[in-house]
């Protein structure tokens, strides 16, 4: 029973040293961040490009 309790303490000291926990934390971190530029990118532009319409169609002849 020492022995299987021996390994598991090895086994996360080398997972802590490693740091892999706080790099997969940051790319996360990094993704989101991200996407929510882009989502914020897209919600500006198709609010420009609905405006722009909006200003376009009654100089086509389109309103009665």
């Amino acid at each position: 029973m020492k022995e299987t309790f021996r390994g598991v303490k090895t086994r996360i000291a080398m997972l802590r040293d490693r740091e892999l926990g706080g790099s997969l934390i940051e790319y996360s971190l990094l993704v989101a961040f991200i996407a929510l530029a882009v989502i914020f990118a897209l919600t500006q532009i198709g609010e420009q490009t609905l405006s722009n319409a909006a200003s376009v169609l009654p100089a086509l002849g389109g309103g009665g």
